[in-house]
């Protein structure tokens, strides 16, 4: 009875054991990281810190990236062998360097995507990237990262930057019709009143959309607009649209009844079945 009370104790404290010392290995694991958050920290994408006229995603090639970072450099030795990296990935693809700079090249601002800047007073460096909107950072994890022969600190968490789009990217539909050069009519109802919809899609925001007709705005929204159309009404209408508040662009569609071709079936189905019941009837009586 002795010998199993002190078996089930030696396993008791075995388990506080194996507990204690995951405990102080992640510990030591958030210790490490809080190290580094302390030695160089990556801030958070902000869309207002960015050269652009959107509130939300970038264009390609026209709008700027602007990303700050700030380093303690009272905290890294080997100063002269320490090298500042702006590392990135998309999904779960490896980090790839996007740019590197050593810090005895931070002794003043430079026309490259990336710079930086050392202040002797605090013992820092500032770290910025501003460069064009590239789809290659397009919704990528960003880190930055010190390293010399000896240690690697790395910024944690990582940076997730918008998405980028390019021009061409855009989507336009008229009536659930995507727009294309060669489109010139969409299909709505004319012998009822039917709904026009306008709708700007992948692109970045805002993108306002307006229905005109006559020389009139009948519909304004942000991303989708819709306009009823009454019967006897003119079927011209002119589409615009413009990204980020520049550039409007427009283009004019006619509006084909929807109805017409199953309009004219109907007709002729009718006529067929007024015919076959005629024949019936004429077969009916002289039977």
């Amino acid at each position: 009875m002795y010998k199993k009370l002190h078996f089930v104790s030696a396993m008791k404290d075995r388990k506080v054991y194996f507990i204690c010392f995951h405990v102080l290995i992640f510990l030591v694991l958030k210790a490490s990281t809080n190290s580094d958050n302390n030695r160089l920290t990556l801030y958070t994408f902000s869309q207002n810190n960015c050269v652009t006229s959107c509130t939300g995603g970038l264009r390609c090639p026209k709008d700027k990236v602007v990303l700050k970072g700030l380093i303690d450099t009272g905290k890294f030795t080997a100063q002269n062998k320490n090298l500042i990296s702006l590392v990135i990935r998309k999904r779960s693809n490896p980090f790839t360097t996007f740019c590197s700079l050593a810090f005895y090249e931070c002794e003043g601002y430079t026309t490259g995507n990336c710079y930086c800047k050392h202040f002797d007073s605090t013992k820092e460096i500032q770290f910025i990237l501003n460069t064009t909107a590239d789809l290659i950072l397009s919704q990528t994890e960003v880190v930055l990262i010190v390293e010399n022969d000896q240690t690697t600190a790395k910024s944690s968490p990582p940076m997730h930057l918008p998405k980028m789009y390019e021009s061409s990217d855009i989507t336009l539909e008229v009536n659930n019709l995507q727009i294309t050069p060669d489109v010139k009519t969409f299909k709505v109802s004319t012998h009822e009143e039917g709904q026009i919809t306008f709708c700007c899609h992948n692109t970045p925001t805002p993108c306002n959309v307006s229905i005109t007709k006559d020389g009139q705005i009948v519909s304004s929204n942000i991303t989708c607009t819709s306009y009823i159309q009454h019967p006897g009404q003119s079927n011209h209408y002119t589409f615009i649209y413009f990204v980020c508040n520049e550039n409007k662009i427009s283009f004019t569609l006619s509006a084909e009844d929807a109805d017409s071709k199953v309009g004219q079936l109907l007709r002729i189905f009718h006529l067929l079945l007024y015919f076959f019941v005629a024949i019936l009837v004429v077969i009916i009586y002289y039977s």
